[in-house]
């Protein structure tokens, strides 16, 4: 017979809508085992503009894009879930490589199980990864990396890519919660940067103790972990005799946003803060801001 009342107070985040005009009539499959998966991955696609459809045989894949081929309504690209009933989503995707060659549509590997080794071991034939289930941040993100690199004829020389800009730069991301890490890893990894992880505060202190000076040139610490949290591990960190103890840059990357919050992470000797779930542009902005050379 209790009643309660909750009051939850959420950031607003300052995001501009990124430009989705290029995706516009593209066409995209999805082969998923599940049902559900592949209607909501293709309202997502649909959320872009992207006209799509859906196949849960992974044997009848390689006939799908031949008759789509026939039809001239070419797949731009292929979302295969890693465990696609009747044959493994990696050796599906080699199989479509082998196949159709050159023409072949880029494939995006969905995972969900990321303690599967042949995720990082076998991905020659991949064009990207992404986490299940599917957001649109992410799914832009990689759709149009995947574009710009089909269309890219003559490179850019003002341009610099993630990859070229972020070669060789190791970071230490801190978060308690495995989930989190994961997907984190996922995002920042495909800049090219090396990455490494820590349980908790006490857990990230001892890594950068241990490491020599400059072995990380960015943190990203969660405030929230047991053992010790973030505030306090950015103070020991600040406090060590390392040589770069005051200068490695230490960001906060957690759903705590209010004002408050970032003032007392200005307090630990953190530089910056952003917020979780994580934008993928403010992540890449943030890493140029911290890792650039220039």
């Amino acid at each position: 017979g209790s009643c309660f009342t909750v009051t939850v107070y959420l950031k607003r985040q300052n995001t501009i809508t990124p430009d989705m005009a290029p995706f516009k009539d593209q066409r995209v499959l999805v082969v998923d085992q599940d049902i559900n998966s592949c209607k909501s991955s293709c309202s997502v696609l649909t959320e872009i503009g992207i006209k799509s459809v859906w196949i849960t045989d992974g044997t009848a894949v390689i006939k799908r894009i031949r008759e789509a081929e026939n039809a001239q309504e070419n797949f731009f690209a292929i979302i295969i879930d890693q465990k696609i009933r009747s044959v493994d989503g990696i050796q599906l995707a080699n199989k479509i490589k082998k196949e159709f060659g050159k023409k072949a549509p880029a494939i995006i590997l969905s995972v969900q199980d990321w303690g599967n080794k042949k995720t990082d071991t076998d991905c020659e034939e991949i064009d990207g990864l992404i986490s299940k289930p599917l957001f649109k941040s992410r799914l832009l993100y990689i759709l149009k990396n995947i574009m710009e690199k089909e269309s890219k004829k003559t490179p850019d020389k003002t341009e610099t890519s993630p990859e070229q800009l972020f070669k060789g730069k190791r970071i230490l991301l801190v978060d308690d919660i495995e989930i989190n890490r994961e997907i984190a890893v996922e995002i920042i990894g495909t800049t090219g940067i090396n990455v490494e992880t820590a349980n908790n505060g006490k857990e990230a202190l001892d890594k950068f103790e241990e490491m020599e000076a400059g072995y990380y040139q960015l943190i990203f610490m969660d405030i929230q972990m047991p053992v010790m949290n973030g505030y306090e591990a950015t103070k020991a960190i600040r406090k060590s005799k390392k040589a770069d103890a005051k200068q490695i840059p230490i960001v906060a990357m957690t759903a705590n946003a209010f004002t408050e919050d970032m003032i007392a992470s200005k307090r630990a000797g953190m530089n910056e803060h952003i917020a979780k779930p994580l934008n993928v542009e403010q992540l890449l902005d943030c890493l140029k801001r911290w890792l650039s050379d220039n």
